[in-house]
């Protein structure tokens, strides 16, 4: 372990992910072991960063893990708004009523949580770019069950003392993502590199963090943040959806492509996702990754696991 990650992290003997083997927490785990920390990933399937194979939507079973000296990362369930709108019961059941079994193994053991939520919370008629002081109003069913988590989180740092801890996190890219607009942008133009039509009208703003930003982040909200506090994590700068694609096309060399929009909006998605981030800057956070590198990592990481086709 460096000197530096010993130092701000001598308060916790152990580290533990659930949802280890999905996008962020593969890296979450690879960045807490390559800084020498004690790390436990959980997922309901097994993997390279796995240890545990559980379901943790059963009461209880996180308890043998967990202590006075842990952290405990939540980030299993499921981040699909899409989904979410289309069956909101089963989206509650796996990300509201588990959350809630987390938080009860937690409040027996001790110990810290951290839990991810989203920028997508915020009421969009509030003006840009929101504190973590801000109005929530959220506009699908998914960042619905986020405010709830969030609300639990405060409930039982209230009633129990819980050390609870929360980062509303802006749009994730980088090496391992398997959804969202850059893994789609990129397979769509593997199979037609002569056109690309845009969800919306292209002006929908994001603001995307690297994926190797946002697990610094997670860590040093777990050794440097506040029980209780509710953290934005971005890079602090925002671009649109079109921008975002014109940048795809720039690394994998595509100069003739035809960007077009449908023009279809959805109410379910935040038009514009942007988030002041001065508070997590205060405990030290910046942002290192430069975003047409990252981009082009990322592009090229897509496109060289992308699935084979079948015949």
């Amino acid at each position: 372990m460096t000197n530096k990650f010993a130092a701000v992290s001598q308060n916790w003997a152990r580290f533990v992910v659930t949802g280890a083997d999905g996008f962020i927490g593969q890296h979450l785990v690879c960045f807490l072991r390559a800084h020498g920390l004690a790390v436990v990933g959980v997922d309901r399937r097994s993997g390279s960063t796995v240890n545990e194979v559980m379901d943790i939507r059963r009461p209880g079973v996180l308890d043998p893990l967990l202590g006075d000296t842990t952290v405990l990362f939540h980030l299993a369930g499921s981040a699909d708004v899409r989904e979410s709108v289309a069956g909101p019961v089963s989206d509650f059941e796996e990300n509201v009523v588990t959350a809630i079994h987390v938080l009860e193994s937690v409040r027996s053991a001790g110990g810290c949580i951290v839990f991810p939520s989203t920028g997508s919370v915020y009421d969009q008629a509030a003006p840009l770019p929101p504190t973590e002081r801000a109005p929530v109003r959220p506009s699908s069913p998914y960042a619905a069950a986020k405010v709830a988590v969030e609300a639990y989180c405060q409930a039982y740092h209230r009633s129990y003392g819980l050390d609870a801890r929360v980062a509303r996190i802006s749009s994730t890219f980088g090496p391992g993502m398997r959804r969202f607009a850059i893994h789609d942008f990129v397979e769509r133009l593997e199979r037609n590199p002569h056109r690309l039509v845009l969800w919306g009208d292209g002006g929908q703003t994001r603001d995307y963090l690297y994926v190797e930003d946002l697990v610094r982040a997670f860590h040093l909200i777990a050794v440097s943040g506040a029980p209780g506090e509710v953290y934005n994590v971005a890079s602090g700068h925002s671009r649109t959806i079109r921008q975002v694609a014109e940048g795809v096309l720039h690394a994998m060399g595509l100069r003739d492509c035809e960007v077009t929009v449908d023009g279809r909006n959805s109410d379910a998605e935040a038009y514009r996702m942007e988030m002041d981030i001065s508070k997590l800057q205060q405990i030290g956070f910046r942002p290192t990754a430069i975003f047409e590198e990252a981009l082009a990592t990322t592009v090229a990481w897509l496109r060289s696991n992308r699935p084979q086709e079948t015949v």
